[in-house]
């Protein structure tokens, strides 16, 4: 069924956005009949060029695998399938780490959101322990430039609540107050496309509100460092922020 309205879909977008499967192949330089085989399921879409053919269309990877009923959305941060819009979901699977996990998990891409592939390898347990720890990071981006916004705190409530973890969210306030700085870095933050995940999703934050704090620019380096995420990809996710692409 998931496969049947990816396919519907992929064929619905091409027709909406004016193209005809010629005109794709030329446009992306794909040999002749490749948009046919793909909107057949003859051939697997890798997902780069899911992103170019979304990006050619007007449209997000996750309206093209059907995960919405609309083909175009606004994006509803108030919703944590928000961050897997065009705006966030695309630009983070440009990145090379995170592109590379979810290569492996095509199929599940189709019909899971971005997060769970990701955490597909985890168990109910580990997976509960891992979005606490991103809670922490969030609650003490949240509250170090002095100022917490309902619209952050609803977009770290919907993560809880897409892993049903609000009963635990008082084991991670604290940190609003008082930033986490993790002198051990805990086992469920060993996965290196998992801590790619939680510096994107904290620089968002940061940038939320276009206004980027000095403590929010120094929390966010030291961050990345108590999760080793070495100096070249630390600076390969924040050039995307810096430089006005994300908000363009």
């Amino acid at each position: 069924m998931y496969m049947k309205n990816f396919l519907l879909n992929l064929k619905l977008a091409r027709k909406k956005a004016g193209f005809t499967q010629e005109q794709v192949e030329s446009t992306l330089n794909l040999r002749s009949l490749t948009i046919k085989d793909y909107e057949t399921g003859r051939l697997k879409i890798p997902v780069e060029t899911a992103m170019k053919l979304a990006d050619l269309y007007r449209t997000d990877l996750n309206s093209l695998f059907g995960k919405y009923e609309s083909i175009r959305h606004a994006v509803d941060l108030s919703s944590i399938h928000g961050l897997w819009d065009k705006k966030f979901s695309n630009i983070v699977l440009l990145d090379p780490i995170i592109k590379a996990h979810v290569e492996n998990y095509r199929a599940e891409y189709i019909n899971h959101s971005l997060l769970d592939v990701l955490l597909i390898e985890f168990n109910d347990k580990e997976k509960k322990s891992y979005v606490l720890e991103i809670t922490k990071f969030m609650n003490s981006l949240i509250g170090i430039d002095g100022k917490v916004l309902p619209s952050e705190i609803s977009l770290r409530n919907s993560l809880l609540d897409h892993f049903d973890c609000m009963n635990q969210v008082a084991k991670t306030k604290e940190f609003i107050n008082s930033p986490y700085y993790p002198k051990d870095l805990p086992k469920v933050l060993y996965h290196l496309p998992s801590k790619h995940f939680i510096l994107w999703l904290l620089f968002f934050l940061a940038h939320f509100d276009k206004e980027v704090h000095y403590r929010e620019e120094e929390y966010l380096k030291v961050s990345a460092e108590n999760l080793r995420i070495t100096k070249s990809n630390y600076n390969f996710i924040s050039q995307f922020f810096i430089s006005g692409e994300f908000n363009a």
